[in-house]
């Protein structure tokens, strides 16, 4: 039976050997900033940012632009990469953990609190902002992009549910859609080779009834592919 391999981020994927069917369960829609006023605020001031996606970073440019020498941690590569591309002045650490732990580790290690701008997308995940709340840091959360399940109908027509099909999750958000486009409850009856880029992930699948067959020890679109049987 022929391998078929269903990847389901929104950004297209990389150049492969392998032939991968780009099948996006989820949709971005950019919009302006939740508490616009307040952010221009803090910009003002001295701040540092935090940015949890790529999507998060072309969100923000559409409307502001950093200050040249600004501070920016960046939970991933990628995200570090695309603000590098476009603010090459600023300075930017990402944390050893590419998620909202890590961030939380890299934030624990800091002398004092300073004032923090987090972008993120409207689904974005709470961890690292009830840290700050909890540890009384003076920071701010803005919204700069909308994600949005979408029903796909390649991926519905072509997925037969059988362990010669690898499905490639790219955030927890990817996952719900997958769920979405097949109309299923859950994914414990999919026979389907699961795999995600990283634990936050994996946790979506789990927490649908799923089994991760490989994880990412790193964030990389790349090595999710390499890994595929």
């Amino acid at each position: 039976m022929q391998r078929r391999i269903f990847y389901t981020g929104s950004k297209k994927p990389p150049q492969s050997d392998l032939h991968l069917l780009w099948t996006p369960t989820i949709a971005i829609e950019y919009s302006p900033p939740t508490n616009q006023e307040k952010l221009q605020q803090m910009m003002a001031q001295e701040c540092r940012y935090v940015f949890f996606s790529r999507h998060g970073v072309i969100g923000f440019r559409k409307h502001f632009a950093l200050p040249p020498h600004a501070i920016v941690y960046a939970v991933g590569k990628t995200t570090c990469n695309c603000i590098r591309d476009i603010w090459d002045t600023v300075s930017v650490f990402t944390p050893e953990e590419q998620n909202a732990l890590g961030m939380i580790k890299l934030f624990e290690r800091q002398e004092k609190p300073f004032t923090t701008v987090v972008i993120q997308g409207n689904k974005g995940r709470k961890e690292f902002s009830d840290w700050l709340t909890e540890n009384n840091w003076p920071f701010l959360t803005s919204c700069v992009y909308q994600n949005t399940l979408r029903k796909n109908d390649v991926l519905q027509k072509h997925w037969q549910n059988n362990e010669n099909e690898y499905v490639l999750f790219t955030s927890p958000s990817t996952v719900k859609g997958f769920l979405y486009s097949i109309a299923a409850q859950d994914l414990q009856n999919v026979a389907s080779r699961l795999m995600s880029i990283g634990p936050t992930t994996s946790n979506a699948i789990r927490e649908h009834g799923g089994k991760v067959h490989y994880q990412c020890l790193c964030p990389d679109i790349q090595d999710l592919i390499r890994h595929i049987p």
